[in-house]
């Protein structure tokens, strides 16, 4: 079986999925506004920082280039979806400050998107299919990339997001 590139795509696009929340937590620009608007910011930053913390442990742990065959990887895959699924929800339970929520709700949307190819993944996966897999990672990939966009609009708004997308 050769999931190496599928591994490699696979570990690059949740290395990017991880590091978004990590380093939306990593703080956000601009000034004035007052202590409740800080406060504000400061707590939302808080809430991204731990659950980019668990994600990345999360994805850290789903190490797809381990693994050894098509239902090893889909064991792996199909953890993958449930955290993505995960962080949509987290990420739409935030209260996000006014200028970065529509950026947060793509960012649910398109985790949401990644967690269908994901598990479209898992089938594929499950069934031996490479040919498949490669082409949804294709996918899942181009998705990603959208939410890369995402990120830029939070850095041209001020928010300091790290080396998120420099994979």
């Amino acid at each position: 079986m050769d999931t190496t590139s599928a591994s490699c795509a696979r570990k690059a696009a949740v290395a990017a999925s991880a590091a978004l929340l990590v380093a939306l937590g990593a703080g956000c620009g601009g000034g004035g506004g007052n202590g409740d608007d800080a406060q504000a910011k400061a707590a939302f930053e808080a809430k991204l920082k731990s659950q980019g913390s668990r994600l990345k442990t999360a994805f850290s742990a789903a190490d797809l280039g381990e693994a050894e065959n098509f239902k090893a990887l889909a064991r792996a895959l199909a953890h993958l979806e449930s955290e993505l699924r995960r962080s949509a929800r987290y990420l739409d339970s935030l209260a996000a400050p006014d200028d970065a929520a529509a950026d947060t709700a793509k960012l649910a949307v398109l985790y949401r998107k990644v967690a269908v190819k994901e598990g479209q993944m898992v089938r594929a996966a499950n069934a031996d299919d490479e040919p498949r897999l490669h082409a949804l990672d294709g996918q899942a990939d181009d998705i990603l990339a959208r939410a890369r966009t995402v990120v830029g609009d939070l850095r041209a708004k001020g928010y300091k997001v790290g080396v998120l997308g420099e994979h």
